[in-house]
C-alpha cells in the first residue's frame, strides 16, 4: 500500500515538478488508484472544484485497464501508518472517510458473470 501511495502521489508531483502535464494518465490495475485521488485533490485546490466535479474531470482523463481477472479482487488491510495516511488523503479531498472507501468497493453483484 505504501508503494502505491508513494508512486501515485509522488508520480503526480514528479511530473508537475518536471513541467509535464499529461492529457491522459494511463493506469494499470488498482495499483495506481491513489494517483486518481491525488489528481482529484489537485483539482479541488487549484481549480476550486467540488469533489464530484473534480472526480468527473479526472475520470475523463484516465485510461484504466487490468491484465488478469484476479487483479479486480485486490484486498488491503488498512491499519497503522497506512490508515493515518489515508486519513490525511481524506482530509485533502474534503469527503467523509466512509465515502472515500466506498469508491474501492465492488458495486456489482459478485456472483454475476460478464461476457
Amino acid at each position: 500500500m505504501r508503494q502505491e501511495i508513494i508512486l501515485g502521489v509522488g508520480g503526480v508531483k514528479a511530473l508537475s515538478a518536471l513541467g509535464i502535464q499529461p492529457d491522459v494518465f494511463h493506469m494499470n490495475e488498482g495499483h495506481s488508484a491513489v494517483l486518481a485521488l491525488e489528481r482529484i485533490r489537485l483539482n479541488l485546490v487549484e481549480k476550486k472544484l467540488n469533489f464530484y466535479s473534480a472526480l468527473q474531470v479526472v475520470a475523463g482523463s484516465e485510461c484504466f485497464y487490468h491484465t488478469h481477472a484476479s487483479s479486480r479482487r485486490q484486498r488491503f488491510l488498512l491499519a497503522g501508518d497506512d490508515a493515518k495516511i489515508f486519513r490525511e488523503i481524506r482530509k485533502g479531498l474534503n469527503i467523509p472517510f466512509d465515502e472515500l472507501f466506498s469508491f474501492g468497493h465492488t458495486r456489482l453483484n459478485p456472483t454475476s458473470r460478464s461476457v
